[in-house]
């Protein structure tokens, strides 16, 4: 790494492991909340922004998330944790980063919209598991887990011509007659 790092045409920076920890929390944090409401919602970044029903949306969201962050045992002694993992501060985060994409879509809207698998069950899936974990119920994240997931899978059953429901008169959706 010592190599890599005093190579001046690659421009490299080591970090310390919790400090790269920290900031791919923070990342975790600001996609926990950005890419499964948009992809149930099938808008633009931007289109969450300054709505007041999803802005309560969001600080429900990063209040489970703060808590199980702030509760990881890794970062236990690591100094200023409480602080930069503060709703608060995470709720900055994302604005902020909603903000400057607000014009584009999600890659995992763009998953959604394909019927493909998309990644929530690693990134909202994560905050889930080590909530259970540390014995903190993550109620919300879980729920956005699956309605990204049941989201996906009723397109990806529209796209493949598959619709596993009846017609009220009782005649199959797929049937061709």
């Amino acid at each position: 790494m010592n190599t890599v790092v005093r190579t001046p045409v690659l421009a490299a920076v080591a970090f310390p492991y919790a400090d790269l920890l920290q900031l791919q929390l923070e990342k975790l944090a600001v996609n926990c909340v950005l890419n499964p409401l948009t992809g149930v919602l099938d808008c633009r970044n931007g289109e969450i922004l300054y709505n007041f029903n999803l802005s309560r949306v969001f600080r429900l969201l990063l209040a489970e998330i703060s808590l199980v962050i702030r509760s990881l045992p890794e970062l236990q002694g690591v100094p200023n944790v409480r602080m930069r993992f503060s709703p608060e501060r995470l709720e900055t985060l994302v604005v902020g980063v909603t903000a400057k994409t607000a014009k584009n879509f999600s890659s995992m809207l763009q998953d959604v919209r394909a019927g493909t698998i998309t990644e929530v069950e690693y990134i909202n899936g994560y905050i889930v598991r080590r909530g259970e974990e540390l014995g903190i119920k993550c109620a919300l994240n879980y729920m956005l887990l699956h309605m990204v997931v049941g989201k996906q899978r009723i397109i990806d059953r529209s796209l493949k011509g598959i619709l596993p429901v009846e017609m009220l008169d009782g005649e199959k959706a797929n049937d061709q007659s």
